[in-house]
C-alpha cells in the first residue's frame, strides 16, 4: 500500500507541475551514477532499559534515471527511478564463551550483507545561474522497492545534493555532484521483550551525469 500511495502522489505532483509551470522550459533527462561510503546503523537490545547502537561500515554504488519539467528557468522538478547496489561489510553478533569457569558475552563479527534497492522518488532541482555552467543543489523524497531476502521492509528514502553542470552541446550537459542519501528499513524482531529495529542505511556519495 506505501509503494502505491509513493507512486500515486509523485504522479499527482508532476501533473502539477506540468499545470502551473509560467514558462514553457523544455524537460530534461538525467542518467547519473554514483559511488559511496557510510554506515548501517541499528539499536539492539541489551537489557530491560539497555540498547547499544550498531554501526557498520557499507559502500555504495547507484544509477539513477530522472525525469524533470522546468518550472522555471531556475527551478526543476520530477520524479526518477534506478538501482542502488549497497554492500555492508560485515555485521556483529554475540556469543557466550566460559573462561576459567565463568560465562561471558563475546561480540563476533557475521558475514557481510549486500542490499538490491530500487528507488522511487521526487526530486526538485535549483540551478544558481541561467547560464549553461550551473551549481545547482537537489533535493529528493520517496521509498524503495526491496529485491534481496535480507531482513527488513522498505520505508523511507531521502536525500539532499549539490553538483555543477557543463555544456557540451545546445542539448546536452555533463555534471558531476555529492550526495548524501539515507535508506529507512523496517525489522520486526522476535521476542517478547525485544523492541522493533529500524536500521537506517546512510552513505555520501560522488556521482556523474548526462543531461540531455
Amino acid at each position: 500500500m506505501k509503494t502505491i500511495s509513493i507512486i500515486l502522489i509523485l504522479t499527482i505532483f508532476s501533473g502539477l507541475i506540468r499545470t502551473f509551470g509560467q514558462e514553457k522550459i523544455d524537460p530534461i533527462n538525467t542518467i547519473e551514477l554514483g559511488v559511496g561510503w557510510g554506515g548501517r546503523y541499528y539499536d539492539e537490545q541489551t537489557g530491560p532499559n539497555g540498547y547499544k547502537t550498531h554501526n557498520e561500515s557499507i559502500h555504495v554504488f547507484s544509477i539513477n534515471y530522472l525525469h524533470l519539467w522546468g518550472i522555471s528557468k531556475k527551478i526543476y522538478a520530477g520524479f526518477g527511478s534506478g538501482y542502488h547496489h549497497i554492500n555492508v561489510g560485515h555485521g556483529w553478533d554475540t556469543e557466550n564463551v566460559i573462561i576459567n569457569g565463568m560465562e561471558y558475552e563475546k561480540e563476533i563479527k557475521t558475514p557481510g550483507t549486500t542490499y538490491h534497492f530500487i528507488p522511487i522518488f521526487g526530486q526538485a532541482r535549483y540551478y544558481f545561474r541561467n547560464n549553461p555552467e550551473s551549481a545547482f543543489l537537489t533535493a529528493d523524497i520517496g521509498s524503495f522497492l526491496k529485491l534481496d531476502h535480507n531482513e527488513g521492509k522498505p520505508r523511507l528514502f531521502w536525500g539532499l545534493g549539490f553538483g555543477q553542470r557543463y555544456k557540451i552541446n545546445s542539448s546536452k550537459f555533463i555534471s558531476w555532484g555529492i550526495d548524501y542519501h539515507e535508506h529507512y528499513l523496517f525489522r520486526k524482531t522476535q521476542g517478547f521483550d525485544e523492541p522493533n529495529e529500524n536500521p537506517r542505511i546512510a552513505s555520501l556519495a560522488l556521482k556523474i551525469g548526462l543531461i540531455f
